[in-house]
């Protein structure tokens, strides 16, 4: 997922010159409309915080590994930094949803 999620973020820089939040945005509507999951972004500042509804990979592969590299890659790609989510809550786990955290608590 990671080299996806990097690919990812290096075009939609190049051809539709997004950034920061407005670039995660754009991305994350693009994976609700493939039907990956729905997910809204609690908070982009000094700690990013993520969460997934009906993530495809859960039910299927007991995890969101992928999901969660794609979106390390994408965020490496907006902050210039590397960036390794935490998973909270997981969907394969009994969760309602997903969260995925980074940054200062």
């Amino acid at each position: 997922g990671y080299s996806a999620g990097k690919s990812k973020i290096e075009l939609v820089k190049k051809k539709y010159h997004l950034k920061g939040e407005e670039a995660l945005n754009f991305i994350l509507a693009e994976r609700v409309a493939k039907g990956w999951c729905r997910a809204n972004i609690l908070s982009f500042d000094k700690k990013i915080e993520i969460e997934v509804k009906d993530l495809f990979e859960c039910p299927a592969l007991k995890g969101s590994h992928f999901f969660r590299g794609y979106l390390d890659g994408v965020l490496e790609g907006i902050l210039n930094r590397e960036v390794k989510l935490k998973e909270e809550r997981c969907i394969a786990k009994g969760d309602e949803f997903c969260t995925f955290k980074w940054g200062e608590t």
